[in-house]
């Protein structure tokens, strides 16, 4: 199933300077390994939620996989209209 949805934000140490997306959507902290997606927190109502748990995302992922730290953690935006967003594989604390 394709999702239509917005290419995702990378962050990197630069995090801080990311301008949230103001579009509508659900919005995930997401970690990329190739073409690989994994959903790890969310949905957020706001892009600016979302990045305030790109972090959480990372530490999550990092204690079950030894290979988080070579993945791209970041966000991604799917569209309203999607009525079955994804389900992410952790929930905050």
């Amino acid at each position: 199933m394709t999702l239509p949805m917005a290419l995702p934000f990378l962050y990197g140490d630069d995090a801080q300077q990311v301008i949230p997306d103001a579009r509508p959507g659900h919005y995930y902290v997401t970690a990329l390994n190739g073409m690989r997606v994994a959903w790890l927190l969310g949905p957020y109502a706001d892009h600016a939620e979302a990045l305030e748990h790109v972090e959480e995302g990372g530490d999550l992922l990092a204690e079950r996989d030894g290979w988080a730290w070579a993945y791209y953690i970041g966000t991604a935006r799917v569209d309203l209209s999607v009525t079955s967003p994804p389900t992410a594989a952790f929930t905050t604390r």
